[in-house]
């Protein structure tokens, strides 16, 4: 009995060990992005809708029926998210951003565009 107790002690010791916090926090931020996020803007609106299965697409609602919609891949690792999207201008193909705030409900990120000039971006989730 003791040798069981022992083995269960241990394989409870070593599969806590084998998580650290930065992967809940990686899960739990993972788990927070998915879904639709939107800005409203003076005369339009937009927004990425994030996927679980890691493809993204951004939409753009402007004045009437008129929708735009651009799709890509994401990967979140900490606060660093990028999306690569699938067609794009030369040097825009990749979206750095750095994630400020992610709850429930707010998604705040700062965009680090190609010429180095950084914008700050707030997002509602709808």
């Amino acid at each position: 009995m003791k040798k069981i107790n022992f083995l269960l002690f241990l394989l409870v010791s070593l599969s806590l060990a084998g998580c650290s916090n930065d992967d809940n926090n990686d899960f739990l931020k993972h788990r927070l992005l998915i879904g639709e996020w939107n800005k409203v803007y003076e005369n339009y609106s937009a927004g990425p809708i994030f996927y679980n299965n890691g493809r993204v697409k951004y939409r753009y609602i402007f004045p009437g029926p008129n929708i735009s919609d651009v799709y890509g891949d994401w990967t979140l690792s900490g606060d660093n998210l990028k999306i690569f999207w699938d067609f794009s201008d030369p040097g825009l193909e990749v979206y750095n951003t750095i994630i400020l705030e992610l709850t429930e409900t707010q998604l705040v990120w700062k965009v680090i565009r190609v010429d180095g000039v950084e914008i700050e971006e707030t997002f509602t989730k709808q």
